[in-house]
């Protein structure tokens, strides 16, 4: 049976109409769902109501630009570079050098863990976000994970809505990177601290943590003299400061992590990326001990 060419353009158009129909659908589902505006347009185009625009690099890298800043590359690498960066910021930088090992001084630490029990982040709330922006709104998000760029929209709608939900934003956080507050360097010390923080309401998250196990020490600057023999051994404090982590990538693979390799900060302001099961604290150990956030 043959078809009249007649009738061809007419099912081309109803065709046509049938996806613009689809699309204006689509785009309709998505203004009533969206939480917020920024997550629409982001979708759209990756551009928010504030200019910034946002475009995937691949797997594991967002590249972010707003107003006269462009070309910045968000990926965990990167995101633990500008934390440890503001680490630094907590206090100013302490110089061992010119203080007497005897004197009493009131040394900086690195922020306190969370207070929300099953939630391995610093307290964001403790020294808020003075000068808050896009580059730190995309600091708490880890590209790797799916859904990443509304992750990042859904931390700027917290921050920037009165009165801020930190507890929300120190949640989101850690659904993408973790962080411990104390020095961490071996399995053992992962049961120490776990033991120690059955019930975190009754611990000071600001001290040193004294265990059956040994003392749990808090990340401050300085701490590396707790681990060598002799703290006149330059070589020594440096080899300390590089195999203490300070923060790391959370292998969350319920969020669409790979869970192929983690990245860490060392108090060195190191970046190491670790292949998964290759050493510590890339194991399943770690990952089992220290989990996301239940949602």
């Amino acid at each position: 049976m043959s078809i009249d060419k007649r009738y061809c353009p007419v099912a081309l158009g109803i065709l046509i109409l049938l996806g613009l129909t689809l699309v204006v659908a689509r785009v309709v589902v998505g203004i009533v769902t969206a939480p917020s505006l920024d997550w629409w347009l982001q979708s759209l185009g990756g551009v928010t109501k504030d200019g910034t625009i946002l475009k995937r690099r691949g797997p594991e890298t967002i590249r972010l630009s707003w107003g006269t800043v462009s070309g910045v590359s968000i990926s965990a690498a990167n995101s633990l570079e500008w934390w440890g960066l503001s680490f630094g910021m907590w206090d100013e930088i302490f110089d061992w050098d010119e203080i007497s090992d005897t004197e009493d001084v009131d040394v900086p630490t690195f922020p306190p863990l969370a207070p929300y029990e099953g939630v391995w982040m610093f307290d964001v709330a403790e020294k808020g976000i003075e000068h808050y922006n896009s580059v730190t709104a995309c600091s708490f998000i880890n590209p790797k994970l799916s859904k990443a760029e509304k992750r990042m929209f859904r931390i700027k709608e917290l921050v920037e809505t009165e009165p801020v939900d930190w507890e929300a934003v120190t949640r989101l956080a850690a659904e993408n990177f973790t962080y411990l507050g104390w020095v961490v360097r071996n399995e053992s010390d992962i049961s120490a601290l776990k033991e120690a923080l059955t019930d975190r309401a009754e611990v000071d998250l600001s001290a040193d943590l004294r265990t059956p196990h040994g003392v749990l020490y808090r990340l401050r600057e300085g701490v590396e003299r707790q681990f060598v023999s002799d703290v006149n051994v330059h070589d020594a404090l440096e080899k300390a400061r590089s195999e203490i982590p300070v923060m790391f990538e959370c292998l969350n693979a319920e969020a669409g992590h790979p869970c192929d390799a983690m990245h860490v900060l060392y108090l060195d302001g190191r970046i190491e990326r670790i292949p998964f099961g290759q050493r510590f604290p890339a194991t399943q150990t770690f990952v089992d001990a220290f989990p996301p956030p239940a949602r």
